[in-house]
C-alpha cells in the first residue's frame, strides 16, 4: 500500500493527505527543530508527508536528517542548482508531493501543533491559498529537538527586530492587513512562501513557482500567489497557523537580499496593477516599501 492510502489512514480520518515542502539551505540544527515540530502535529501521521529539498547552501546536504519519532513519511531530495533558488527547490518538492494539499514552510519555521490541520481545514470550502504569520525569535544553541519543541520556543521573547521583517517592527509587518485580506486590492501581497498552503493540482496547473525569480531575493511568492488567485483560489489568512521564525546566531550576518530590485521589477511587470499599488504604498517610491536600503539598491540596478 502506498503513502496516504485508505489502509494506512485512521478509519475516522476525513483529512486530506498533506505534503509539507521545505527547501533546505540553512542551518541543520534549525531544520531538526522544524522536523520535531512537524512530528508533533495534531494530524494523522498516515496523511502527512514531509519533503525536504536540500540545496547546495545547506549544511551537509547529502546527509539526510533521520525522521523524528512520529514523522512516518519523511523524504529527502537533492537540488543541485547553485545559488539562491527557492522557486526551483519548491518545484522539486511539488513534483515529489503525494498529498492533495501542499504546506510550504521554510527550514527555519517551527510550526505549532495545529498548523497543518488549520491550513488543511480552510480548503474544505473550496479553492483557497492560505498563509500564516510569524513570530521572530532566537533559539538557544543548545536547544534539543523534541515533541514539545514549539512550546519551549514559544516561551522565548520576541526579537526587537529581524532581517526578515520591516525595519523597526517587532510583530510580522502583515499583522494589521491579515484580518482584512479579503478587501485587499492585491491579497497575494501578504502571501509569503515561509508559511503557506495551496492545492497541489492547482499549483501544477498554473505552472508552479516561476524559476525566473531564482538568483535574486523575493517576490516569487507574491507572483505565484497572484497566479493562484487568478485561477480562482481565495487568498485566506489562517490565524492559528502562527509559526516561529528562528533567527541565526546573535551577532551573525543577516542573509543578503540579493538583487531584490530585479525581482520587484519582474513581479510588477507580471502582475497587473501591482506596480502602481507598491508605488502608492511606498509613498511614491518606485521600488521597495519595506526596506530603504533595498529601495536605493533597486534604483541603482
Amino acid at each position: 500500500m502506498g503513502w496516504g492510502s485508505a489502509a494506512t489512514a485512521p478509519e475516522t480520518s476525513g483529512e486530506p493527505p498533506v505534503s509539507v515542502v521545505i527547501p533546505h539551505g540553512g542551518m541543520r540544527a534549525h531544520l531538526a527543530l522544524v522536523l520535531a515540530a512537524l512530528a508533533a502535529q495534531r494530524y494523522p501521521a498516515s496523511r502527512l508527508q514531509v519533503v525536504v529539498v536540500a540545496c547546495p547552501a545547506a549544511e551537509d546536504p547529502g546527509r539526510p536528517l533521520p525522521a523524528p519519532e512520529g514523522l512516518a513519511h519523511l523524504e529527502w531530495r537533492r537540488f543541485r542548482r547553485p545559488g539562491f533558488a527557492p522557486a526551483g527547490a519548491r518545484n522539486v518538492g511539488i513534483r515529489a508531493a503525494e498529498g492533495d494539499l501542499i504546506v510550504s514552510l521554510d527550514d527555519d519555521m517551527v510550526a505549532p501543533p495545529g498548523l497543518v490541520a488549520a491550513h488543511a481545514a480552510r480548503h474544505a470550502a473550496g479553492p483557497v491559498a492560505t498563509f500564516g504569520l510569524r513570530r521572530f525569535i532566537r533559539a538557544p544553541g543548545d536547544l534539543l529537538p523534541g515533541p514539545d519543541v514549539h512550546a519551549r520556543l514559544a516561551a522565548l521573547p520576541d526579537l526587537e527586530g529581524s532581517a526578515s521583517n520591516r525595519p523597526g517592527a517587532v510583530r510580522d509587518w502583515r499583522t494589521a492587513d491579515a484580518p482584512v485580506v479579503a478587501a485587499h486590492p492585491h491579497p497575494y501581497h501578504l502571501f509569503h512562501g515561509c508559511n503557506l498552503s495551496y492545492g497541489r493540482d492547482l499549483a501544477r496547473a498554473v505552472g508552479g513557482w516561476c524559476e525566473q525569480f531564482d538568483g535574486a531575493w523575493g517576490y516569487e511568492d507574491v507572483e505565484f500567489g497572484a497566479r493562484l488567485h487568478a485561477a480562482g483560489a481565495v487568498i485566506t489568512w489562517v490565524p492559528e497557523a502562527l509559526a516561529l521564525h528562528l533567527e541565526g546566531p546573535a551577532g551573525g550576518a543577516a542573509p543578503p537580499r540579493l538583487r531584490r530590485g530585479r525581482n520587484l521589477r519582474l513581479v510588477t511587470a507580471r502582475v497587473p496593477g501591482y506596480g502602481e499599488f507598491r508605488h502608492r504604498a511606498s509613498g511614491g517610491h518606485a521600488a521597495d516599501d519595506q526596506d530603504p536600503v533595498a529601495r536605493e539598491a533597486a534604483l541603482r540596478e
